[in-house]
C-alpha cells in the first residue's frame, strides 16, 4: 500500500509517499480502508522531531493518527455486529510509531 513516510526527523517538505506492507488486523484490532485522513499538530511535531524527547519515533515512520473510512477486516476478539464490513468508521490511533497515513489503518477495537 502507499503511505506517507518519514525516514528520519526532517523538515515537513521532505516526507514522501512510499510503498509499505499492507497490515493485517491482529486480536482486538480493526482494519480500515482509509477514505480521508489528516495530519494533526502532533503528527507534524513527530516528523520534525520537536517532541522526540517525549515521543521518540521508530523510523521509517508512517505518519498520521486521524482517519475515516470503512471496515475492511477484523481481528480475533472483535464482534462482527459491532464492526460489520464496509461500515463507515472514524479512527484516532495511538502515536507509538504505528500510524495510519496510508490506504488502510489498524486500530484497536
Amino acid at each position: 500500500m502507499k503511505a506517507l513516510v518519514a525516514t528520519g526527523y526532517m523538515p515537513l517538505d521532505q516526507i514522501a509517499i512510499a510503498e509499505v506492507p499492507t497490515p493485517a488486523p491482529g486480536p482486538g484490532q480493526v482494519l480500515i480502508k482509509v477514505e480521508a485522513a489528516e495530519l494533526n499538530p502532533l503528527d507534524l511535531a513527530l516528523i520534525t522531531g520537536a517532541v522526540k524527547d517525549m515521543y521518540p519515533a521508530d523510523h521509517p515512520l508512517v505518519v498520521g493518527m486521524d482517519a475515516a473510512g470503512t471496515v475492511a477486516g477484523v481481528g480475533g476478539g472483535c464482534f462482527g455486529a459491532r464492526f460489520p464490513f464496509e461500515n463507515a468508521v472514524q479512527a484516532v490511533v495511538d502515536f507509538a510509531g504505528k500510524h495510519i497515513r496510508g490506504k488502510v489503518v489498524i486500530t484497536t477495537s
